[in-house]
């Protein structure tokens, strides 16, 4: 039998909180962090912590022993053809992944555009997180995110359903809440949470938002022409995760160019471009329900969770943005007052990687304007499972366009 290594470690550190909770069958001895530590003892404590770690991965002992605990964890297998084998728990829903969102304990986060391994994905920050609120999927479901839950203001991604049970260990010991919640837990109702709303497909108000033909086409289309370029593939945000690029329309965080010849202004003041082109190009079917169907819901849904009743209530500001999206797309008649619309396919399976860690910068901070829907579905597709994520939020750029408007 292989000696187990001692692993000498101090708990003021992140890496040393994750790898307490990788190391769990290891013994561990702690080494406190000594008061007026200097620099170059700090330096050599964390060079023999490395060192132990190198030392503890390496041995035939904690190769076994984490052969052994993977092989005790339910783990989904062969998601891409199908066969989905999944712990019995309700809460997984037979989805590899779900959402999670950070809600702080100080103000505004920002994430700096580095890797995710700089970021420390879902466990980044853990000082600073105050609670974790995660929404399991369903075959169709839809979430709002308000005020102190705002994906402005806070972190969130997508994390691994086999991972959490570590992920949840790590954060009970760092005093972090989190909930779930779920298709089991929301009953059949709308679940309600600090700023948070989550619906189900097995609530009245997602029937009408089903529709076959609609999920195949948008899919397909998405195959046909969303495939990600190389010079995509390369990049460090988080679309680095995705083989599919996205399909968005709606105002921009740049104004129009003098140089290109594309200047409109209003009132002496310059507005931000609108692209729609990508959402002419969608199949006539996919449009319309898109805008007679998922965009009046989401707008319902958000106004429902908005003091007074309704999100996005500056008409001026409507006629002058969003209006003006629904016209280009062929929508006049539509009251829908979103300010920018982002369309998302992912291939859900085996090695899936989860969305990175990032917060939605450009979304607006006004009072009435932080709210944010996304309604997401899953469909099989030529033999693999797809999810689509349909985001609709606001524009910073469009109210301080109009903050000088009104000047």
């Amino acid at each position: 039998m292989h000696n187990k290594h001692l692993l000498i470690m101090s708990p003021s550190t992140h890496a040393e909180e994750v790898l307490r909770e990788q190391c769990k069958d290891v013994r561990v001895r702690y080494e406190e962090a000594p008061l007026n530590e200097s620099r170059s003892d700090r330096s050599n404590r964390r060079r023999r912590l490395r060192r132990s770690i190198l030392r503890v991965r390496s041995s035939p002992y904690y190769k076994v022993s984490n052969k052994i605990q993977l092989e005790e964890t339910p783990i989904i297998t062969d998601v891409g053809s199908m066969n989905i084998k999944l712990s019995s728990s309700p809460m997984h829903n037979n989805y590899p992944s779900y959402v999670y969102i950070h809600q702080m304990k100080t103000g505004s986060h920002n994430i700096t555009k580095t890797s995710e391994t700089t970021r420390r994905g879902q466990l980044g920050d853990l000082h600073r997180i105050r609670r974790q609120i995660n929404i399991h999927p369903s075959e169709r479901f839809m979430y709002s995110t308000s005020n102190d839950s705002s994906l402005r203001k806070c972190p969130h991604g997508s994390a691994l359903v086999s991972n959490k049970h570590r992920v949840d260990g790590i954060l009970k010991r760092r005093g972090v809440q989190y909930i779930d919640i779920s298709k089991s837990t929301a009953c059949g109702g709308i679940y309600e949470d600090n700023g948070v709303r989550v619906v189900y497909d097995n609530n009245e108000l997602m029937e009408q938002t089903k529709n076959i033909e609609f999920e195949k086409a948008l899919i397909n289309h998405f195959l046909d022409n969303y495939q990600q370029r190389d010079s995509e593939k390369k990049n460090k945000n988080r679309d680095a995760t995705n083989s599919l690029s996205r399909c968005d329309g709606g105002f921009q965080s740049r104004y129009p160019a003098d140089r290109v010849g594309i200047t409109k202004t209003v009132k002496g003041e310059k507005v931000p471009v609108m692209k729609s082109e990508k959402f002419q190009n969608l199949p006539h079917d996919v449009l319309e329900h898109i805008f007679r169907v998922i965009l009046p819901l989401g707008q319902k849904f958000l106004d429902e969770s908005a003091e007074g009743g309704s999100s996005y209530k500056d008409n001026d500001r409507f006629l002058q943005f969003a209006k003006q999206f629904n016209v280009e797309c062929g929508y006049a008649e539509a009251k829908t007052r979103f300010e920018y619309i982002d369309i998302m396919v992912n291939k859900v399976g085996k090695y899936q990687k989860p969305l990175m860690r990032h917060i939605d910068g450009k979304n607006c901070k006004r009072p009435g304007y932080s709210g944010t829907v996304v309604y997401s579905f899953h469909k099989e597709v030529k033999g693999n499972l797809y999810k689509c994520s349909i985001v609709m939020a606001s524009r910073t750029v469009c109210g301080a366009a109009m903050e000088r408007i009104r000047e």
